[in-house]
């Protein structure tokens, strides 16, 4: 390495490193394929994610003296339980003008379990936070951080909050307390912006946050505020249907995780509407209360609680769900043509998008529906408002409609 530092005129060079074990299992390798020698701005900006990974440790590489010096002249007052090994190797690249990353693998890594880096110590939250920080302010005095480099930022951030998260759940604190630092870790604004980037590692870390956040909720002796603030975080569309008492779901059926992850409403919505078609978790989770939480926007459909109605028609709901207006007013229409005896949900939809299409035809064969149905179940004074309304619209009598009238005593 110093043959290298001296041949290349450079002020640091890093090397690749092989990663071990205690067992002496190799667990990987950090290396590179070619020499790789950054001396401008826009290098130290373009090439930002190559070295990145090599530079943040202090160890693995060879510093000319003065740059070190000069770098950690300076007292921090911010202390840090972990990664001040990286602020330091950027450091020194602040006091750089040319840095070198060599192809070769020489520097062999030993990892203990029991080492600092997997010990739970609350700071380490900030740690992540502050690292962060520092890559932004690193960027900065090269120019504006590009749309690249800000991802890779965010991917790094949320591959740091994986490890993080990871120690927390190994922790020994009470479910209770590790809601707490789930939840300064959701709340955070650079946590929410992390996140908005769909790579896998961004989508596996904020699963495998919520994924500890529902066993604790689980696990945990009292209801707190933390649950829910975490959920309102990470899901503003999912959350109002997500709860302590349904956690639980989430875990015994994976599907759910997906939607739930992407804070997919729609998605969210046929998983839970499928788990009710097929008759499965319905008596250990209120099912049905979660889709009517998940709809509550929207007009058509906020009324509907009915689970026998979420049982037999998901298909409709989902149609509706999704502005297939038309595809589902003409099913209905089908299945009351064909003698089906429906609920009142059920028909109060069918007059729904009858008026929303303005369908005329339709509204008036929901409307004679609903009137029979209100017959049916004696609820008299809606029956006539039913047939009033019928009357209004100059809509000649059924026979049905006719004896419902006559014995109404209605004329």
């Amino acid at each position: 390495m110093l043959a290298i530092i001296e041949k290349e005129q450079a002020d640091i060079v890093s090397t690749g490193s092989l990663f071990h074990n205690v067992n002496g299992d190799v667990l990987g390798v950090r290396s590179i394929r070619d020499r790789l020698l950054i001396s401008s701005n826009k290098e130290f900006a373009d090439y930002f994610k190559f070295y990145h990974q090599f530079f943040r440790t202090t160890w693995g590489k060879i510093y000319k003296s003065d740059i070190y010096k000069s770098a950690i002249s300076k007292i921090e007052d911010v202390t840090m339980v972990y990664g001040s090994d990286t602020k330091t190797a950027f450091k020194c690249i602040r006091h750089s003008k040319k840095i070198c990353v060599d192809n070769s693998i020489l520097y062999h890594y030993l990892q203990h379990n029991s080492s600092t880096s997997y010990a739970w110590k609350t700071g380490r939250i900030d740690s992540d936070q502050i690292l962060y920080k520092d890559a932004e302010d690193f960027l900065l005095k090269f120019g504006p951080i590009s749309e690249q480099n800000r991802e890779f930022i965010n991917i790094v951030y949320a591959n740091a909050i994986s490890d993080t998260v990871n120690v927390l759940d190994n922790s020994q604190i009470s479910s209770e307390e590790k809601l707490k630092e789930l939840r300064r870790i959701a709340e955070c604004p650079i946590t929410k912006n992390a996140f908005m980037v769909s790579y896998p590692d961004v989508v596996r870390s904020k699963s495998n946050l919520l994924g500890l956040a529902f066993k604790c909720a689980i696990k945990s002796k009292s209801e707190t505020e933390d649950f829910p603030a975490i959920l309102s975080s990470l899901l503003p569309g999912c959350s109002n249907a997500v709860s302590a008492a349904n956690a639980g779901l989430f875990i015994a059926v994976p599907d759910l995780r997906k939607p739930l992850v992407d804070d997919d409403k729609g998605g969210l919505l046929k998983e839970l509407l499928k788990l009710i078609s097929e008759n499965r978790y319905v008596k250990q989770y209120n099912i049905p209360e979660m889709v009517h939480k998940l709809s509550a926007g929207n007009q058509l459909l906020s009324f509907i609680s009915d689970s026998k109605f979420l049982r037999k028609h998901s298909d409709i709901y989902l149609m509706v769900w999704n502005n297939e207006f038309l595809n589902a007013l003409t099913k209905m229409t089908e299945q009351l043509l064909g003698g089906a005896r429906e609920s009142e949900d059920y028909l109060r939809l069918y007059l729904s998008l009858s008026a929303l299409l303005e369908r005329a035809d339709e509204f008036v064969f929901g409307k004679t529906k609903i009137a029979e149905f209100y017959f049916s179940k004696k609820r008299y004074d809606e029956c006539r408002t039913a047939i009033a309304d019928l009357s209004d619209m100059c809509v000649e009598d059924t026979p049905e409609i006719a004896r419902i009238k006559e014995q109404l005593n209605i004329r």
